[in-house]
């Protein structure tokens, strides 16, 4: 098996052994997405899964992840192409920030980035060294992040082709600035997609 995406499927997980259940020792993966399931995840089982899918290239987690787990994950497949994080607010915060920054260091065949759930804008520095090579980020699950920050990241990613935002009361000015300051950036096309939030509103 090279993919699994359970992406709207129906899903009944208790307790992740699925994890367990790929060919040994090593397998063909190179699509894993479970981005969809509201469970937990059993994180050691998922790392011994990564660790034995040399081939892997993309990766969406779903939001019960922690930061710490997702940073020995790119320690392990620094070169994922596409990569939904799991949540920003889970596991030792401090620590896995900055094993997350040195993660990305070496992650330079990323092009597409999602996930955050729950992230504020300290999240920002730490993506920062894959923004030059990035050509889709969805931020559509981190609605606290503050729209200056947001502004000059964006800037960075020359080669940002789409861009997924949630819309609230507090930064609809500022992303509208983005939405202008693109039509005069020296990068290709960026195709802003505006996610309505309208209790918000």
């Amino acid at each position: 098996m090279k993919e699994l995406d359970l992406q709207e499927s129906l899903v009944e997980d208790r307790d992740s052994r699925w994890l367990g259940c790929f060919p040994k020792p090593s397998t063909l993966l190179e699509s894993l997405n479970f981005s969809c399931l509201t469970g937990e995840v059993n994180s050691p089982a998922l790392e011994i899964l990564v660790a034995r899918s040399p081939n892997l290239r993309s990766l969406r987690l779903n939001r019960s992840v922690p930061l710490d787990v997702l940073a020995r994950i790119l320690c392990r497949r620094p070169r994922l192409v596409d990569l939904c994080t799991g949540s920003f607010v889970r596991g030792n915060i401090v620590g896995a920030y900055a094993g997350l920054f040195n993660s990305f260091q070496h992650c330079s065949l990323l092009k597409s980035l999602s996930g955050f759930w729950d992230a504020t804008s300290l999240f920002i520095p730490v993506i920062a060294p894959v923004c030059k090579n990035l050509t889709c980020l969805n931020l559509s699950s981190a609605p606290m992040v503050r729209s200056a920050y947001l502004f000059e990241f964006i800037c960075q990613c020359k080669k940002l082709q789409q861009l997924w935002v949630r819309l609230t009361r507090s930064n609809a000015n500022d992303l509208l600035g983005i939405y202008l300051s693109n039509l005069v950036m020296k990068c290709d096309t960026v195709l802003v997609v505006y996610i309505f939030n309208l209790q918000n509103l």
